[in-house]
């Protein structure tokens, strides 16, 4: 049974502290719980793994006893009857083991199923808790900018501590100035990768210049290359040719 009086105030003049401590004890309310469902489900889990080693004796004494039955029955005249019997009372006293173990496997499932969903709630609320304190951490945050930039410029700090009370901004106030600081950062983001990529096509537009240019003096480099290497034969080199090919008619 929960104490009311001793739950923390949740009125909305209760304060930042206070909400913490509303926190605090829901994280505190929701781990008994879940803690009571361990241990429910624990325990079953460990009543029925006795229950059933006793239902295992019970099973062996009664194939010990069929089997015994069996041998005797071997020794008298009716031997089929005698079997037959013996195993309608074997089928009659496992029947009532048998129903019995069926029932408590399903009850093993469906503590197992249990226990699952408990761990999945486990986690759900971790997360939720995890997330409740990074939001209260943005706020408070966010009211400490808004306390520091509501201050008015060239306050003496004796007017501080004079006890005057400044009016705290609400958590509306709080969350639209979240939502415009957020605003301002992905602005701020799209602006830079447009600038990386422009800067990023201007580069790659000045590569592709380099590249033509320098395929450009190479393939100049080479043509040049090719004139050379056919040397332009003198006037003496012509005529020393033809004489030695007149020569060579005349043989």
């Amino acid at each position: 049974m929960i104490d009311e009086s001793k739950m923390p105030d949740m009125s909305p003049n209760a304060g930042l502290p206070r909400i913490f401590a509303v926190l605090a004890w829901a994280a505190l309310l929701g781990g008994a719980s879940q803690a009571l469902a361990a241990d429910a489900a624990q325990a079953t889990v460990q009543e029925s793994q006795m229950e059933l080693q006793q239902l295992g004796q019970q099973r062996a004494e009664i194939e010990a006893r069929f089997k015994a039955e069996s041998l005797l029955c071997e020794e008298r005249f009716a031997v089929n009857d005698c079997l037959n019997r013996v195993r309608a009372e074997r089928s009659l006293a496992l029947k009532p083991i048998t129903s019995r173990e069926q029932e408590i496997d399903k009850l093993e499932r469906r503590a197992r199923a249990e226990a699952q969903r408990q761990r999945v709630i486990e986690r759900e609320q971790e997360a939720a808790k995890l997330e409740a304190q990074r939001r209260m951490s943005e706020l408070l945050a966010a009211q400490r900018e808004a306390l520091r930039q509501s201050e008015p410029a060239g306050v003496a700090p004796s007017n501080a501590s004079a006890g005057v009370v400044k009016p705290r901004p609400s958590v509306q106030e709080l969350e639209q100035a979240q939502r415009a600081k957020k605003l301002r950062a992905d602005q701020e983001a799209e602006r830079r990768l447009a600038q990386r990529q422009a800067f990023e096509r201007q580069q790659a537009a000045h590569q592709r210049e380099a590249q033509q240019r320098m395929a450009q003096r190479e393939a100049q480099s080479k043509g040049k290359k090719a004139a050379a290497s056919l040397p332009i034969p003198s006037a003496a080199e012509i005529a020393a040719a033809s004489q030695s090919a007149a020569s060579a008619g005349k043989r």
